[in-house]
């Protein structure tokens, strides 16, 4: 097939979308798949960190523009958080699929066995903590500048602003979270906003990052953190951005490899107590392979790393919608 028979395909696909316009999200979801992959078919003959950039960079301009254009389609287009300012993503009550069967390749004991959980309702950050979100906890007095980021020049960097935040203790996120009215996912929580309610091998689905690099920021494709939300191809099925790379994410957890043998059904909220703390996601350094929505890290709470970020949640939904705001798209 040619490059300009693909392109065609994609065009009709975002076209059919227009036929389905009772379903906004679906729609949505087809849109930015097909201009991410548009201009991953521009630039295979320059893959330049640069180059890639750019493209990204473009893609996520047209899909803004996109959802403007198409805000009134939905109730409700976005939600921020009125404190911090990040725009939520609302994950719906149900059962999911978690951790991996033994029959997935390239998985860790860790993930087993694959079964069957049941959350309440929650939203989640769409994208990772910014260092610019960051400083606005620090000037408000509940949060501290701790060595690691004082040793962090980018902190306050206004190029990197939009970056995520880095040299992130467990405890540093945890009080963020809590400042800004919410508390750190779940393994569970953040485990299902990246694969949806099925058992996807990564947060967009099963489409091997190594063919397509513009659907995360892995294995030093850029060789840096990017901003936040430009990897819009990458986005899970509930719209969640940066799940598969750009930094690392502390969740509530505390570790235990066998904790799968015995997890509750319904809401797990960890073991008790532990040496280490969850970390999901894969980091702009890491293999492919930790870019698996069932990947588990650890760390003790107490260190902070270069590749350390981390987002938060909100849980009872139908509560926080009165302290939450929401934009319907009119300017």
């Amino acid at each position: 097939m040619t490059r300009k028979n693909l392109l065609f395909i994609l065009i009709a696909f975002s076209i059919i979308g227009f036929v389905f316009s009772d379903y906004p999200a679906i729609f949505t979801r087809l849109f930015n798949k097909t201009v991410s992959r548009i201009a991953y078919i521009r630039s295979t003959n320059d893959l330049s960190p640069a180059k890639i950039l750019r493209n990204l960079e473009a893609a996520a301009v047209a899909n803004e523009k996109q959802e403007r254009e198409h805000a009134s389609d939905s109730v409700i287009s976005s939600v921020y958080n009125p404190i911090d300012q990040m725009t939520l993503v609302y994950i719906p009550a149900g059962e999911f699929l978690m951790g991996s069967s033994q029959y997935d390749g390239n998985h860790y004991e860790d993930e087993e066995p694959q079964h069957v959980v049941f959350l309440n309702a929650f939203w989640i950050d769409k994208t990772e903590i910014t260092n610019e979100k960051f400083s606005l906890c620090v000037e408000a007095g509940a949060c501290a500048y701790s060595v690691s980021l004082q040793r962090n020049p980018r902190f306050l960097d206004a190029a990197y602003a939009q970056h995520p935040v880095v040299y992130i203790s467990w405890y540093m996120a945890q009080t963020y979270c809590r400042w800004s009215g919410g508390r750190l996912p779940t393994e569970a929580e953040w485990q299902k906003a990246a694969r949806g309610p099925y058992a996807a091998k990564y947060p967009w689905g099963f489409d091997e990052p190594i063919v397509n690099l513009y659907l995360a920021n892995i294995n030093n494709i850029i060789g840096d953190t990017t901003p936040v939300g430009l990897f819009i191809s990458g986005a899970s099925y509930y719209d969640v951005l940066d799940m598969g790379g750009n930094v690392r994410e502390w969740v509530s957890d505390w570790y235990d490899d066998t904790y799968y043998r015995n997890s509750p059904y319904s809401n797990p909220q960890g073991p008790e107590n532990g040496e280490k703390k969850v970390l999901m996601g894969a980091s702009y350094q890491d293999p492919v392979d930790y870019a698996r929505a069932a990947n588990r890290l650890a760390h003790e709470p107490q260190s902070p790393g270069a590749v350390r970020g981390f987002r938060c949640v909100y849980s009872n939904a139908s509560t926080h919608r009165t302290t939450l705001k929401y934009d319907e798209g009119t300017e």
